[in-house]
């Protein structure tokens, strides 16, 4: 257990503030991990985005720049609840 990822809030957006903040922020200035399955993610994707799925999420989380403001993405919102930091 990770008692960081227990501990640490995570802020949910919906789509159209998700969209203000892409459309304001510099592709590439943000973290945008997609939480996805490999076939979601291969089908269709937001420009920038990076495969990091569920699963590998508590091995790979260190790749994402804490000192920034991430948005990561899923199908429903389901998935992007966990926070690995």
């Amino acid at each position: 257990m990770k008692w960081r990822q227990v501990l640490t809030t995570v802020q949910s957006i919906d789509s159209d503030e998700a969209k203000r903040f892409l459309a304001t922020h510099a592709e590439g200035t943000y973290p945008l991990p997609d939480v996805r399955q490999s076939g979601e993610y291969e089908e269709e994707r937001i420009p920038g985005a990076a495969l990091i799925s569920f699963p590998e999420l508590s091995s790979r989380y260190k790749e994402i720049d804490r000192e920034k403001s991430a948005i990561a993405y899923c199908a429903i919102g389901g998935r992007k609840q966990t926070r690995y930091f």
